[in-house]
């Protein structure tokens, strides 16, 4: 599971972008480099296979939330977010 600051980090492409591509690639190439129209909608199309979880996004322990969610799929979760820093089932990928 890549957290939100996974996704901006791939669509802005940013310095860490290849280590949340190599994690997305393994399922079926869900994510492209390239930054056109076309692509940003097959990205989306792509966030959109995935299980979806309505949240309030005003709420003050989304964190809690997104860690949660993680493991209750089971799922390792990825993230630049250093709250996450040192957790289990978390990839904490430190910003550059």
């Amino acid at each position: 599971m890549v957290d939100s600051s996974g996704w901006i980090e791939v669509f802005t492409d940013g310095p860490q972008a290849n280590r949340f591509l190599a994690v997305l690639e393994h399922d079926e190439r869900l994510v492209l480099r390239d930054h056109s129209e076309a692509q940003a909608i097959q990205a989306v199309a792509a966030m959109q296979r995935g299980k979806v979880v309505d949240l309030d996004s005003r709420l003050p322990m989304a964190d809690s939330i997104i860690l949660a969610t993680a493991r209750s799929l089971q799922a390792r979760l990825y993230t630049m977010d250093a709250d996450f820093r040192g957790l289990k089932d978390v990839e904490y990928i430190q910003k550059h």
